[in-house]
């Protein structure tokens, strides 16, 4: 929105969710895409036509997960190594290794960027996905003396034996540097926004704005703290699309406490509005009452509340694509929190993480 540090010419999203997922994000991406002058060319990598690839000047369809290689990691729950090789199930190889993925016209994300940077005459030193996994797969197979790429691909991975968890009744995988309670480089660090240095010791602030004023008395007449967190069946954002997970709840709900419920005459099932001070006219939905909240929250659940993600008819070069309207059930709360009042176009963020707050919206619930 501000072209800093420099403005760009194209913008290329690969499965995007920003305008969805991202706080407060909404406003700004979809008037910034929405300015040809500010960014000229869009492009989305994507399967199914979400808030992000909805504002795309072209989309390139992306292969489903059945469809693609990939190396997915995992938890550092895990206690011991473990490097999964996930290949494609569906569609076919030619001897070439060349693949053709079942759904026509869609390329895996590798072969989309090895034909664009052709296209752009980059040196690659790659002609297909494969290349690219093939090599992995060997250093996956080949580390530490490893079995080699062929065990790899026929085991889809490797898996340390869990016998190799502890030592004794220590993890035989165990932290072994040192743990820095005063971090030297982060005192050594200037706050760009205030010129000070920053604490080289962790310590708590109130949530505040990037100058580090407090907000909480900006925020007074909205009495309830708002959080969010995931189903453990679903993933992210992209999960909606799954018929056979909606199936388990269709939607989500805006969930209080019992005693916030009462004091506003609300109960479960009714429509309720969530707004906050950056989102006066809130965003719709409905009330669950319930004792897993504590009084003083707001909670609303990820996934759910999508306005594009193929929900509504959308034509794709002039021919209207397949829609599924349950995707589209249930309310999503990243589009009301809390902006930043002084720069007034993102939302709250921790300098030193640099991350998005979440967790930092004072919000209201009333009953429609």
């Amino acid at each position: 929105d501000d072209a800093y540090p420099y403005p760009v010419k194209a913008l290329l999203m690969y499965w995007n969710g920003t305008p969805y997922s991202t706080p407060a994000a909404r406003a700004t991406f979809e008037r910034v895409v929405a300015d040809e002058e500010k960014i000229p060319l869009v492009v989305a990598i994507d399967i199914a036509m979400g808030e992000a690839a909805a504002w795309a000047d072209y989309v390139l369809p992306d292969t489903t997960y059945f469809e693609r290689w990939s190396a997915p990691g995992v938890a550092p729950t895990i206690l011991t190594k473990t490097s999964g090789i996930r290949q494609p199930v569906v569609g076919r190889f030619d001897g070439q290794m060349n693949y053709t993925p079942a759904l026509p016209n869609t390329r895996m994300l590798e072969d989309i960027l090895i034909g664009l940077a052709k296209a752009m005459g980059l040196p690659v030193g790659l002609d297909r996905a494969w290349d690219f996994y093939r090599q992995l797969i060997e250093n996956v197979g080949a580390q530490d003396g490893g079995p080699g790429a062929e065990y790899v691909l026929a085991r889809g991975g490797r898996f340390e034996d869990y016998e190799n968890s502890y030592e004794g009744e220590k993890l035989k995988h165990r932290f072994s540097n040192r743990l820095f309670f005063f971090s030297e480089k982060l005192a050594k660090t200037h706050d760009s926004m205030i010129g000070e240095y920053f604490d080289g010791i962790g310590k708590y602030e109130p949530p505040g704005d990037v100058f580090g004023n407090a907000i909480e008395s900006l925020d007074s007449s909205f009495p309830l703290q708002l959080v969010t967190y995931k189903y453990a069946w679903h993933t992210q954002m992209h999960t909606i699309r799954y018929p056979w997970l909606v199936s388990i709840q269709p939607e989500n709900f805006i969930e209080i406490n019992s005693t916030d419920a009462s004091a506003r005459g609300i109960r479960t099932g009714d429509e309720v509005r969530l707004t906050s001070v950056s989102a006066p006219n809130g965003v719709m939905g409905r009330a669950r009452v319930t004792e897993t909240v504590r009084p003083g929250v707001a909670a609303v659940s990820h996934h759910f509340g999508h306005w594009e993600m193929s929900s509504r008819p959308f034509k794709v070069n002039g021919v209207e694509a397949a829609h599924d309207p349950t995707r589209g059930k249930g309310v999503q709360a990243n589009t009301i929190m809390r902006l930043d009042p002084h720069l007034g176009n993102v939302t709250l963020q921790g300098k030193i993480g640099a991350s998005a707050s979440f967790f930092d919206t004072r919000v209201q619930v009333a009953k429609v």
